[in-house]
């Protein structure tokens, strides 16, 4: 049934097309050359409505265009809706279908005039539709240049309808900024930032199309409430300079230079920064310099300091290539009494003097012989290190500069032992670096600064378990540093050698570099061997990376430098030959070497002053004394650990079989029985070795008997 009334619809619709396009044909009209009485303006249908009144009906032109249109046959569809329009010029869906035509098959002329359409004669039911507001914001378009009053008309007309709806206001907004000309869409800006209904302004839009019109105050304007913004197109800055170049507002225009420079990676960009930078340094340069400086020199006379150096920052920004000005205002703060405070600006404005990178020897020379005048020390270190690193040759022979640095050496050594006393930790590492920096060879400063790091270490250690990846690497540098540089020519080799070792002996172990610690403290040893500290440390790094037998050598040969009375390391060192002889007897034991094992756990016992170190040393010790036969020690033994440690299968066991080497049965099955009784709920190996020892011994009783 359905299938029969889709073939009688599309035959029909087939027939109205034909009698249509017949019609239109015999009437000899062009398509695009009435206008409805309805839409006036609006539309090229093809007929006078008048000649379509009566032959056709609407709902069957409608019919047809609806299943052309879901077809996507789009073009023919479209003449069907245009006649329909004629017929009913304010039905919305028409225009809707056609809106959708022409945006597909991109008839962008119709969609304009549709639009147009719309907006002037559509009736008010169709204000708050999307289409609606779609065809008032084409039409806004389209006139917003060639009639912006009936632009404007519109878009109060489509303002009022979503004032009350911010997001919608917002999409329509954003749509219309980059279609409305710039003009138009200033005055909308006026009346959304009046109400406050809008928040992403593109001034820097409106900006630029004032500024290309050459209309510097409106661009002015609207590149201010750009850079109010949190973030604007950096590109901005550019045209700004040269807005403020033109209206000769200089030091502002090299301000926003120096942003552009900063901020801007384009290098078309760049390179007319740098154009305008030369015509403004040129230019100012001819007009105004000599004459700031007399104002400044007046200002100083008159007893007018914060005036006279705001005019020298405005000479600075005439001539910021020039490094002669810098030297000049130097000179001329240099020159007055300290009352004025102007000593501290003259120091700022001699180091940036000393950055520029075109200046000679002679030039840095001047500046050091400022400082040196001035008592400037730290600053006066800096230039010379410059000095030595630019010019190495210069300052190598130049007598002056060598005298310089003599003196700063001198100076820095005082203040090395003020710090000390009076500074704080913290000051006295900043002042280290900075003497380092100034001269990597002197020895003294990394010894001092050693001390430093070793303090730090130790703070930093009480709070957490190892130290931070932060200063590790901070002492890592050092240390190679100090192996570079003072280490290679240094008198002071032995305490270098030291503290080296000393600071990474603090690292966390899979850190550490044995050899390096090593090679460290041999050097240490042979440069001053009365060092002892020096053994102690060698034999804890033979300890913490297994050299077990190196260790007990070099604490051996400690101990004989040592007087008995030193009881305090003397106490260390015995701590720490108990500890290598234990682990000693631990690999012994893996290897079933028991009389080794013997001999050092012996050795272990004796420096520790105990008659036991642990449970699980005790049983290494008393397997051995079993093993080797010497069962009256591993009685001995064997009953202070079950005293000290508590009665376990194991140490019974042993006990038992020290009985059992005694020949003591009677006491040895005993001793099976109390272990059997203790690991009654416990799958013990030693339930089945005390089962068949006691079986055994029995049957060796009752054959006696």
């Amino acid at each position: 049934m359905f299938q029969d009334y889709k073939k009688y619809r599309i035959s029909k619709l087939n027939y109205l097309l034909f009698v249509v396009m017949f019609n239109v044909f015999s009437l000899g009209l062009e398509a695009g050359t009435f206008k409805t009485e309805a839409v006036k303006s609006a539309f090229n249908a093809g007929l006078e409505a008048s000649d379509i009144r009566g032959k056709y009906k609407l709902e069957d032109l409608l019919d047809g265009a609806d299943v052309l249109f879901d077809n996507k046959e789009y073009r023919r569809a479209q003449d069907l809706y245009e006649l329909s329009l004629s017929l009913d010029a304010k039905n919305l869906s028409i225009f809707k279908h056609l809106a959708i035509i022409y945006e597909k098959t991109d008839q962008n002329t119709k969609l304009a005039h549709l639009a147009e359409s719309v907006s002037s004669y559509l009736l008010p039911e169709g204000n708050d539709d999307d289409f609606y507001q779609k065809m008032l914001s084409i039409s806004i378009a389209l006139n917003s240049k060639r009639n912006p009053e009936l632009s404007w008309k519109t878009w109060s007309r489509l303002f009022e309808t979503v004032k009350k709806k911010p997001g919608k206001l917002r999409t329509i907004v954003q749509n219309l900024e980059s279609k409305v000309h710039v003009p138009f869409l200033a005055r909308m800006y006026q009346i959304l930032e009046k109400k406050k209904l809008y928040s992403d302004f593109q001034w820097g839009q409106l900006a630029e199309y004032f500024f290309l019109q050459a209309d510097r105050k409106a661009a002015r304007f609207y590149y201010n409430k750009e850079f109010i913004k949190q973030k604007f197109d950096r590109r901005y800055l550019y045209p700004y300079a040269l807005i403020e170049y033109e209206d000769r507002n200089f030091q502002s225009c090299q301000v926003f230079i120096k942003l552009c420079k900063a901020l801007i990676k384009d290098q078309m960009i760049l390179r007319k920064v740098e154009l305008l930078q030369r015509n403004l340094n040129d230019h100012l340069y001819d007009v105004g310099v000599d004459q700031i400086r007399k104002e400044v020199d007046f200002l100083f006379r008159f007893q007018e300091p914060e005036l006279a150096l705001a005019r020298l920052e405005q000479l600075v920004l005439l001539s910021l290539s020039h490094p002669k000005t810098f030297l000049d205002i130097a000179e001329l703060l240099f020159k007055y009494p300290k009352k004025y405070k102007t000593w501290g600006y003259a120091k700022d404005y001699l180091l940036k003097f000393s950055q520029f990178k075109s200046l000679s020897f002679n030039d840095l020379l001047k500046a050091c012989e400022i400082f040196y005048e001035k008592d400037y020390l730290e600053e006066m270190v800096l230039l010379l290190k410059k000095i030595s690193r630019d010019y190495p040759k210069e300052s190598k022979s130049n007598r002056r500069l060598i005298h310089f640095k003599k003196i700063v050496l001198e100076q820095l050594k005082k203040d090395i032992s003020l710090f000390s006393l009076h500074g704080s930790t913290a000051d006295l590492k900043r002042y280290l670096l900075f003497v380092i920096a100034f001269d990597p060879y002197f020895s003294d400063a990394y010894v001092k600064l050693s001390d430093v790091y070793l303090l730090e270490i130790e703070k930093e250690l009480k709070g957490r378990k190892s130290l931070s990846i932060s200063l590790r690497e901070e002492v890592s540098k050092f240390v190679e540093k100090m192996k570079d540089y003072p280490l290679r020519r240094s008198k002071n080799r032995s305490d270098l050698n030291y503290y080296s070792a000393k600071l990474m002996l603090k690292f966390p172990k899979k850190h550490r570099k044995h050899s390096m610690e090593i090679a460290y403290l041999k050097n240490a040893i042979k440069e001053d061997d009365t060092l002892l500290d020096a053994y102690l440390m060698l034999a804890k790094v033979y300890h913490d990376f297994e050299f077990y037998r190196q260790s007990i050598k070099q604490l051996i040969e400690l101990r004989e430098r040592l007087d008995e009375t030193d009881f305090e390391i003397m106490s260390t060192i015995n701590v720490l030959l108990s500890k290598n002889h234990l682990k000693m007897a631990s690999q012994s034991y893996a290897h079933s070497n028991y009389f080794l094992v013997v001999n050092s756990m012996e050795k272990a016992l004796s420096y520790a002053k105990k008659p036991t170190i642990d449970k699980e040393s005790s049983i290494w010790l008393a397997y051995s004394y079993y093993y080797i036969e010497q069962f009256d020690k591993m009685d001995k033994l064997v009953k202070l650990s079950i005293k000290t440690y508590g009665t376990g299968t194991e140490l019974l066991y042993l006990l038992a079989l020290s009985h059992e080497g005694r020949y003591e049965y009677k006491k040895a099955i005993e001793a099976y029985q109390k272990a059997l009784k203790v690991n009654v709920n416990d799958k013990s190996p030693f339930i089945e070795e005390c089962e068949k020892a006691i079986s055994s011994l029995q049957s060796i009783l009752n054959s006696r008997e």
